[in-house]
């Protein structure tokens, strides 16, 4: 609904008749056009969102990652907290540099 009234908008403030003026109706032209191209691009972007990982091999399977977290999580959950905590040992192990790893 936009589109169409924004170019009937254009075309009336280009002018009537002898009033006309080439340049801003081209002008209103183009940003017309433009206009729709994004509109078109914005649809055809959310028919591609609405099924991103599709049937293609090469996709992630999402399944997998939860079924993982949700193995992870329970690790975690299962460990226990250990009893013998050296506070000294762990200042030092906090103070020392980290080393990022580049694979």
């Amino acid at each position: 609904l936009y589109l169409p009234l924004f170019a009937i908008d254009n075309a009336y403030s280009a002018g009537w008749g002898a009033n006309t003026n080439l340049s801003v109706e081209l002008l209103n032209g183009l940003i017309v056009f433009v206009q729709c191209v994004f509109a078109v691009g914005l649809r055809l972007m959310g028919q591609f969102m609405v099924d991103p990982y599709g049937d293609d091999m090469e996709d992630l399977s999402v399944m997998t990652y939860v079924l993982g977290t949700i193995e992870h999580s329970k690790a975690i959950l299962a460990s226990e907290t250990p009893v013998d905590v050296d506070e000294a040992r762990e200042r030092n192990l906090m103070k020392t540099p980290k080393v990022n790893a580049v694979c």
